[in-house]
């Protein structure tokens, strides 16, 4: 969580808890910068509500207890107690993201993402000397790899990168991993 680096990865195995992980994250990076502006994508609009939206909306209303004003019109959230709005926006149409100067970006499954978006979440963040989080699974030798896992191995500052096992998660059946093995 506290890792300074710009561009931060958790690409582990299925079920590790990479989505769980992201309202906690955003969560705490929100308390350290009151005021700003977040953007959380998922590959399309039903994965965006089915994980991300709900997950975050149920941390902070119930787990925190905060008082959080919904647009799910919009699918946007502010949580008046930090001074923060966070904009849920699909990973089909990363343009929607243009506009926005955000302190931060979570991209969860961003394995499935296009390019553009990568380049878009980039410049998003630019102003602020923000942060982006992507959680996922690795699915393809895409830009993923290039523009990450490879610069992070070969030793770049501005990448850190945690892969965790499936087993990572106690809860994780050991018998499905095997078998998936």
């Amino acid at each position: 969580m506290n890792n300074p680096a710009p561009y931060l990865a958790l690409i582990g195995g299925t079920g590790c808890g990479k989505t769980w992980f992201l309202p906690r994250y955003l969560t705490y990076r929100i308390k350290q910068s009151p005021g700003e502006e977040w953007i959380v994508s998922a590959p399309t609009i039903p994965m965006l509500k089915r994980n991300p939206w709900k997950y975050c909306l149920q941390f902070w209303k119930e787990i925190l207890q905060l008082n959080i004003e919904v647009n799910k019109t919009e699918m946007v959230v502010r949580i008046p107690h930090f001074k923060a709005t966070i904009y849920f926006i699909s990973a089909e149409n990363p343009d929607r993201m243009q506009g926005i100067h955000a302190k931060g970006i979570v991209g969860d499954e961003a394995g499935l993402f296009d390019r553009l978006w990568w380049d878009t979440a980039v410049q998003r963040i630019a102003y602020r000397k923000g942060q982006i989080l992507l959680l996922t699974t690795p699915y393809a030798e895409n830009w993923l790899k290039t523009e990450v896992w490879d610069r992070w191995i070969a030793g770049d500052p501005n990448f850190h990168v945690e892969n965790p096992s499936s087993l990572d998660n106690p809860f994780y059946p050991r018998e499905e991993y095997e078998r998936a093995k």
